[in-house]
């Protein structure tokens, strides 16, 4: 099955896609820059809005992250590729992120941690958390695969 995607329909998810990239870093900074400002103002080392910084800041940024080869692979591909083989690019990209992530914590914050703590920190970020973020990004691939073969149905 070949689907025609005109070069203008290529440019438009081209201008989305940095579009929604740039509404993302935007977001990342406008969050950092509040949670300085409330816990200078409020003093404090937990304000409910951490949550919501967290999932703003880091979820939007490490989702995006893990969406990067995704993109690359949609722009260079000569022709449509197919919402479940960007699946399978976004299990691999979202495994790599992951262990990538378990190893960078296991060397860094880890080390600082006593040992049941590093113990089952190490255990959850090598062992399920690397297959949480590839089910995310593998997700993430259907839609960005879908939305690239069928661009008539973006809003």
């Amino acid at each position: 099955m070949k689907v025609k995607v005109t070069k203008e329909e290529s440019k438009k998810t081209a201008i989305q896609l940095l579009k929604y990239g740039v509404i993302g870093a935007s977001n990342t900074i406008i969050t950092a820059v509040a949670f300085y400002v409330l816990n200078t103002l409020l003093s404090v080392a937990y304000v409910p809005a951490n949550a919501v910084g967290y999932v703003l800041g880091v979820g939007l940024t490490e989702e995006f992250v893990k969406m990067v080869p995704l993109l690359f692979l949609i722009r260079r591909a000569r022709e449509p590729l197919l919402p479940q083989t960007l699946v399978y690019y976004g299990l691999m990209s979202g495994i790599a992120f992951g262990v990538f992530e378990g190893v960078e914590y296991q060397t860094t914050v880890n080390v600082q941690a006593d040992y049941t703590t590093a113990f089952f920190l190490n255990v959850a970020r090598l062992t399920s958390l690397p297959f949480l973020h590839a089910l995310w990004c593998g997700i993430c691939g259907y839609f960005v695969g879908f939305a690239h073969l069928y661009p008539r149905y973006r809003k």
